[in-house]
C-alpha cells in the first residue's frame, strides 16, 4: 500500500485547547497538529475507527482528516501547524508509539494494510457523496461499485477492516456551501496521485462525470434528437431559448477540459443550468432520455421532475399522440425556436394532427 505524506489531519494535543482559528470548523475543544511524513496519515485512521475520538471531533473534522490524508490537494484549506506549542510552554512532541503525544496518549489504531485500506474506502464514499451531492445515502452503492473498481485495477485482493458509517450528509451539506468548493475539488481531480490512489482517483473521475448526466446532456441529446412530439408539450418550447442562454454562459465561464465536471464540482454558475430552471424542458428531455436508453430508464423510474409535466402527458406525447387543440397552436416566435433544430411547420403539423 502507499504510504500517505504528511496531511494537514487533527490529532488531539490537549483537551483545554481551542482549535486553530485557521480552521473554520464547530469547536471541539482541542488544538491540532501535525505528525512527520512517515506517520501522517494516523490521525485520520484514529478518527474513522476510534468511535470515541470520531465523537470528539465530529463529522467535519473526521471528513477532513480523512480526505486530506489521502488527497493532498485539500491541505491547502486547512492548514495546520507542524509544531504546536502546550500551554506551559514547551513544545509537543509526537509519540509514534500507540499514537498520541508526550501530554496526551490515545488508544492505538492498527497502522496495518486493512486499515489502511479503510481510509481509502472512506475517502471514496466521502468524494462519492461529494461529487453526487448525495445527502441521503443513495451515493452508497456507487462508492461500493468504483471501491471494487479500484481494488481490481491496484489488484488489491484483501478486504478492508470495518468502520462505522460516516456521517455523510453533514459533510456534504458542509463542503458544497464553501466558495473553494469549486476550485479544490477541479484540483483534486486533476492530482496526480501516487502509487494505488491513482486508481481510485481514476473511479472518482468518473463519478464526477456522471454527476451532470442527467439533466445537461439529457437536454443536449433531447434537442438534437427531437424525434417525438414532447417537444410541442406547451412549455417546453418557451424553456428552450431559457437554456440555451444559461448554457453559452456557463461554457464561457468554464475551460472545455473542465466543463464536463461543473456540477460535479458546485461551479457556481451550474446551479443557474438545473432542471429547476426549466422544468418543463427537463421533464421532456429526462423522459427522452430514460426511454431511448436502457441505463437512463432503470436510474429515472418512478423519479418525475416536481412541478413539471405529468407523466402521462409525456408518455402520449413520446408515442405521438398529440391531438390539435386550440391550446397545442404555436405562436411564430416557437416555430421559430423549432426551425434551429429542423422542424419545419409541415413538420410540426403533422405531429400535432397524429394520431398514432
Amino acid at each position: 500500500m502507499t504510504k500517505f505524506s504528511s496531511p494537514m489531519s487533527q490529532v488531539i494535543i490537549d483537551q483545554h485547547c481551542q482549535v486553530l482559528s485557521s480552521l473554520e470548523l464547530p469547536q471541539t475543544g482541542v488544538q491540532v497538529a501535525a505528525p512527520p511524513v512517515p506517520v501522517g496519515h494516523v490521525p485520520a485512521l484514529l478518527m474513522l475507527y476510534n468511535n470515541n475520538m470520531r465523537m470528539a471531533m465530529g463529522p467535519l473534522t473526521t471528513g477532513i482528516s480523512i480526505i486530506t490524508a489521502v488527497f493532498p490537494a485539500f491541505r491547502t484549506f486547512f492548514p495546520v501547524d507542524e509544531k504546536v506549542t502546550k500551554p506551559d510552554g514547551t513544545a509537543a512532541k509526537w509519540i509514534r508509539d500507540n499514537y498520541g503525544t508526550a501530554s496526551c496518549r490515545i488508544p492505538a489504531v492498527p497502522d496495518d494494510h486493512d486499515h489502511r485500506l479503510g481510509l481509502y474506502h472512506a475517502a471514496c464514499t466521502l468524494l462519492t457523496a461529494v461529487f453526487r451531492d448525495s445527502r441521503d445515502g443513495s451515493h452508497i452503492r456507487t462508492a461500493e461499485s468504483r471501491f471494487n473498481a479500484f481494488k481490481a485495477a491496484a489488484n488489491i485482493s484483501t478486504t478492508h477492516s470495518p468502520y462505522q458509517a460516516l456521517d455523510t450528509p453533514a459533510f456534504v451539506s458542509w463542503i458544497a456551501g464553501q466558495p473553494w468548493a469549486h476550485q479544490t475539488l477541479i484540483q483534486v481531480l486533476g492530482e496526480q496521485v501516487p502509487g494505488v490512489g491513482a486508481n481510485l482517483m481514476a473511479q472518482m473521475d468518473m463519478v464526477a462525470r456522471e454527476g451532470q448526466i442527467t439533466a445537461l446532456n439529457a437536454i443536449n441529446t433531447f434537442l438534437k434528437e427531437v424525434d417525438s412530439g414532447l417537444i410541442l408539450l406547451p412549455g417546453v418550447i418557451d424553456d428552450i431559448p431559457k437554456f440555451q442562454e444559461a448554457w453559452k454562459k456557463l461554457e464561457q465561464a468554464v475551460s472545455p477540459q473542465w466543463f464536463p465536471y461543473i456540477r460535479a464540482t458546485y461551479h457556481p454558475e451550474a446551479k443557474k443550468i438545473s432542471p429547476n430552471s426549466f422544468l418543463k424542458l427537463a421533464s421532456a428531455a429526462l423522459y427522452h432520455t430514460a426511454e431511448t436508453n436502457a441505463t437512463m430508464r432503470q436510474r429515472s423510474q418512478g423519479k418525475p421532475i416536481a412541478g413539471g409535466i405529468p407523466e402521462s402527458k409525456l408518455r402520449e406525447a413520446f408515442r405521438k399522440k398529440l391531438r390539435r387543440t386550440g391550446a397545442d397552436l404555436l405562436t411564430t416566435e416557437q416555430k421559430k425556436i423549432l426551425s434551429q433544430f429542423g422542424i419545419t411547420n409541415e413538420i410540426i403539423m403533422k405531429t400535432l394532427s397524429s394520431k398514432k
